[in-house]
């Protein structure tokens, strides 16, 4: 226990288990003080005493009886339950707030997306919202008692504080102090221990005269909290509600059966196309990671996407019950019979960061065995308890029944925009205001007897369909930060602003390399330029080549605010029509971006090669390929490092040998490699279009052309290199849209085209990247951030190999370098999208690249399998994420021109970092592609278009095409229900095929057919892009049929 002598520290320790299974020890100390005051405010800084707290106080709302100003102490309840209440901008009677240590801590460990939230309100120097250090306070800190339970300790510490407050602030006539809880017992002991205490409720009521707006962001009812051991009780005869859940198990009780191994904990992710099946990952007591299915509403048990819950494991015919449970309340539309139709086209897909994901064909058996714990088939549960809720505001919509009739009452179904939640009840008086408008609502409350989770609305984001509404909805889903720049954060730009330049004073130490002939090559249009390079022949014969690399660390200073704000956002998110940048804009596309004809600084790697044969010599000499075996896998100088691996601190050598490293008769060795802080002068900032100018035309002369022309040739040789290693080139549906100047709607959409000019620039990051990382894992072993690509376990590959027999490709998939070579072939006369809908295909087999810490894995298992390469990281995009600072500062401390950083040499800390970037450039690239698919409505709007397709899938009730003009995956359906497929049509799911039986017509896997685009527009306002079949002549099921019909008619 922590104690309170004196002002002497502390010291508590214990031993904790992780959710994988490892034991922690846990040391803490406590230090109490008394110069904490009355706490730290936004833009004033410590409160030292009373008159300073009187005079940052808001006056504009004071108590009716005592004409005083009020200062509202929030409890945990009323924090983690009315954020959007408390978020409301300008509300004089919220304007004041205490916010305790005990409720941050409690808030943080509970719900972390509300803790972020909190953590803005107390930022925010437009509010009086201070933040008190009650646990380090020695007049307000108290020992936990014997046998009181940590809640009941938790809200004895927040009345204690409560008091402390009341004494002195509202003794001098400050302000009256007031506890708002909604707990019952906290509230009932205030009061009994003369302090004033009053609900969430019962505050915002005394006020709704004055702000009637209010009353609707209330989250739940005043008398919310009752755990459902309290409504057990609940008849369930005549007349009374009938559970239609199971009770969950109290918190204790939850924590006596994880300890006991009788039940299991994991994240709650619902299938986004099952609305009755998700699945958990839990791991047993040695750390071994288990798949576990949850079948059936009843299972599911009220658990909604990304809560943290408790499961019992059932048989698999206990499991399958479930899945024929009563219906849950919803009465299908002809709307949603047709995308449940679609939906049942697809199958599991991996949502999270480093999971395997193949959208288009099922998790091959053996690959849920090994999930789920190996040959003795998948396992299964049903969820007991919650653990903890990781309920947020949802964009969504008033139900289409809802919407478009005459409603009794107050409550309305609202339909979030993520498939994977349920329905939300909400109340409203504004129907006919909202019926049309994509809305922010929350989830107050889920009971055991409603089908549905109550919750309120928030507020309107825009109207459905708007490009600008549908933008701001898919940022707020995929958890985009999207707020301007703090004022904290723009104080750390220089005070010159976009006047910066170089200078001696605040250039020293660097090394002038503004007489090279540097240059970049990026996107037409680009402003945020973060590298550029240089190649020029050396007095010995040889070639230097550098890559430079916009020094963002030099305005980016560790643990300052912008570098917090920067981490926190990890990257900049690229839409279709807009760029949401990680970085202020003064530093992404002014003083740190390459520019053309300015100074800048860098950090820069420079390299030292010979010259790469003449290509027309080439034909001439051996050609040998790294891994063939012999004379042909010799290298100049095999480079191994030693470095621990895992946990148990061994070491073992690992080949780090980079792609300038391989004698192999291309000329092009590497005979030395340097890294510096630099100032460089680039000398154009070319698009992709102009340097390939450049190359096409070999009569174009001057130092510019003829330095790119040699640096495409150094490209070449380091791209054979990659590929004769067995790196991959893969491809996706990248599309590229045409944009109005003025509406910025699409014009024109078509295929993304990669030129070698692409290639140019690609190939020295990659050996830039590569080079870093071998340096910072040289000098900390333990602690440096790289990015791994673990190769695919080879059952992914199941249904991919069978597509591919059955068109006669040999698809070998027992190494990198086998598939490789095998992709390319994969071709068909004739059928020049046949080749990349198969590498397409192949990328979803791949598991996701992540980041990680190198003390973290043994050295083998840094390997990038994509790339072929031995360690990977990223240094060369500073400007737009967060990971290549950090690599920065690693190698900057490896080359001791600065300090490492103290949290960098903890393997916790940079493990946490790297969790954030993980995610975070994960939910950009699914903002990214979900603007992609917004703009594609946008642009099918009043057209309707026939096109070509190549049929990616064939299922029991329909297929799945992808239409190459555009870059669009559709869903084809032929039938509702598998009993109404199997009554028209022939299926084999060996030779992946479908014939129609009343026709005669046949689709294969990977064949071409004629479909009908266009955009549906539903009664409730709902827009989606629709794909039918055209030629073969199959009936299809359209929006709002509800019997399959020939599009063709």
């Amino acid at each position: 226990m922590w104690g309170a002598s004196d002002g002497e520290g502390s010291r508590h320790a214990y031993y904790r288990r992780t959710r994988r299974g490892r034991v922690q020890h846990v040391v803490r100390e406590r230090y109490l003080r008394d110069d904490v005051g009355f706490g730290t405010l936004a833009g004033r800084g410590d409160l030292r005493d009373e008159d300073a707290l009187r005079e940052v106080l808001n006056d504009e709302h004071r108590d009716k009886k005592t004409n005083m100003r009020q200062l509202l102490v929030l409890d945990t309840n009323v924090v983690l339950h009315q954020m959007d209440l408390l978020e409301v901008e300008d509300c004089a009677p919220l304007q004041n707030a205490v916010l305790l240590e005990t409720v941050l801590q409690e808030t943080k460990k509970n719900n972390l997306s509300v803790y972020n939230r909190l953590a803005l309100l107390l930022r925010d120097d437009k509010r009086c919202f201070v933040a008190f250090a009650n646990e380090h306070h020695r007049e307000t800190w108290r020992d936990q008692m014997p046998g009181e339970t940590p809640n009941d300790y938790n809200d004895r510490l927040i009345r204690e504080a409560t008091a402390w407050f009341k004494q002195l602030v509202e003794g001098e006539g400050i302000a009256r102090v007031v506890l708002v809880t909604n707990d019952r017992k906290n509230r009932d002991l205030a009061l009994k221990a003369g302090l004033h205490a009053v609900t969430i409720h019962a505050y915002v009521k005394s006020v709704q005269a004055s702000h009637p707006g209010l009353v609707e962001l209330l989250a739940g009812k005043e008398n919310d909290g009752a755990s459902d051991a309290e409504t057990d009780g609940m008849s369930t005869v005549s007349g009374a509600k009938a559970a239609r859940f199971a009770a969950h198990f109290s918190e204790p009780e939850i924590h006596r059966r994880l300890k006991a191994g009788t039940v299991v904990q994991g994240t709650f992710r619902s299938s986004p196309y099952a609305r009755d099946e998700a699945t958990i990952m839990a791991y047993t007591a040695d750390g071994q990671a288990q798949k576990i299915t949850i079948k059936g509403h009843a299972h599911m048990n009220r658990a909604v996407e990304g809560d943290r819950v408790a499961v019992v494991r059932l048989s698999a015919n206990e499991a399958l019950e479930s899945a024929t449970d009563a219906d849950d309340g919803e009465q299908n539309t002809a709307e949603d019979e047709g995308e449940s139709a679609r939906a049942g086209l697809a199958d599991e897909v991996a949502e999270e960061p480093g999971e395997a994901s193949m959208v288009g064909t099922k998790l091959p058996s053996k690959a849920r065995q090994a999930s789920s714990g190996g040959d003795a088939g998948p396992a299964y549960g049903k969820v007991v308890g919650i653990i903890k809720r990781n309920w947020r505001q949802y964009c969504g919509s008033v139900d289409e029944r809802d919407a478009t009739r005459v409603i009794k009452g107050e409550h309305v179904l609202v339909v979030p925009v993520d498939a994977k939640l349920p329905k939300i009840r909400i109340r409203t008086r504004q129907l006919d205001a909202i019926k049309d408008k994509r809305i922010l609502v929350s989830i107050d409350s889920w009971d055991r007897y409603s089908a549905f989770p109550d919750g309120h609305f928030v507020k309107v984001i825009g109207t459905i369909g708007d490009r600008e509404t549908e933008t701001a909805v898919l940022l707020h889903e995929h958890d985009i930060p999207t707020l301007e720049f703090s004022r904290k954060v723009m104080k750390c730009l220089p005070r010159e602003g976009a006047a910066w330049k170089v200078t001696p004073e605040n250039s020293q130490g660097r090394v002038d390399l503004r007489h090279l002939p540097v240059c970049s090559i990026d996107p037409p249009g680009c402003k945020d330029i973060d590298d550029a390079l240089h190649v020029r022949r050396l007095e010995n014969g040889n070639l230097e080549v550098g890559v430079h690399i916009a020094d963002v660390t030099h305005f980016v200073r560790h643990d300052s605010e912008i570098d917090k704000e920067a981490a926190n956002r990890g990257t900049s998110t690229y839409l279709v029509e807009r760029r949401l940048d990680m970085l202020p804009g003064l530093l992404t596309t002014d003083i740190c971006s390459l520019r053309g004809g300015v100074d800048r600084f860098a950090f820069s790697v420079i390299w030292e090669f010979t010259p790469p044969h003449d290509p027309a010599d080439e034909p001439a000499k051996k050609k040998r390929k790294v891994g063939d075996g012999g004379d042909a896998t010799k290298k100049s100088k095999s480079k191994k490092t030693k470095s621990k691996s895992g946990d148990n601190g061994e070491t073992e050598d690992m080949d780090l040998s980079g792609p300038g490293e391989v004698e192999d008769g291309r000329g092009l060795r590497q005979v030395s490699v340097r890294f510096c802080k630099s100032i460089i002068h680039s000398k154009a900032a070319l698009s992709y279009g102009e340097a390939q100018a450049w190359l096409d035309d070999p009569s174009a002369v001057g130092d510019l052309p003829e330095n790119v022309r040699m640096l495409n040739r150094i490209a070449r040789v380091l791209r054979q290199r990659r590929i004769d290693a067995g790196a991959l080139s893969l491809a996706s549906q990248e599309v590229r849209f045409k944009l109005d100047n003025d509406s910025h709607d699409p014009t024109d959409v078509e295929m993304y085209q990669q030129k070698e000019a692409n290639s140019l620039v690609e190939e020295f990051m990659l050996l830039a990247n590569i080079t870093v990382a071998k340096r910072i894992v040289e000098r900390y072993p333990r602690c440096s951030m790289l990015r791994r690509h673990p190769a695919p376990a080879k059952e992914m590959f199941d249904e991919l190999l069978r597509a591919a027999k059955i068109h006669g490709v040999d698809l070998k998939v027992d190494s990198s370098k086998n598939l490789a070579d095998s992709l390319d072939a994969a071709v068909r006369p004739g059928k020049p999208f046949f080749n990349k809908l198969f590498r397409i295909l192949t990328t979803r087999c791949m598991m996701q690249a992540v980041y990680f810490i190198s003390g973290d894995f043994a050295p083998p298992e840094y390997r990038h399998y994509g790339l072929a390469s031995p360690i990977y990281t990223h240094f060369t995009s500073p400007i737009r994420r967060y990971a290549d600072v950090v690599v920065h500062r690693l190698l900057a401390a490896a080359e001791d021109i600065d300090p490492l950083p103290v949290p960098y040499e903890s393997k916790d800390s940079m493990k946490e970092l790297c969790d954030n970037l993980n995610k975070r450039h994960h939910n950009a690239q699914l903002a990214g592609r979900a603007s992609i698919a917004l703009h594609t409505v946008v642009f099918f709007r009043g057209r309707t278009t026939t096109a070509t397709a190549m049929v990616s899938r064939v299922r029991e009730r329909g297929i799945v095409v992808v239409v190459p003009e555009y870059g669009i995956e559709g869903k084809i359906a032929f039938a509702k229900s598998d009993a109404e497929a199997k009554q028209a049509f022939d299926f084999d799911a060996d030779q992946m095929l479908t014939r129609h039986k009343a026709t005669g017509h046949t689709i294969q896997v990977f064949d071409e057919v004629k479909v009908k685009l266009y955009v549906h527009r539903s009664a409730a306002y709902r827009e989606s892009l629709i794909v039918t079949l055209v030629k073969p002549g199959i009936p299809c099921l359209e929006p709002g049929n509800n019997k399959a019909e020939d599009s063709t008619a």
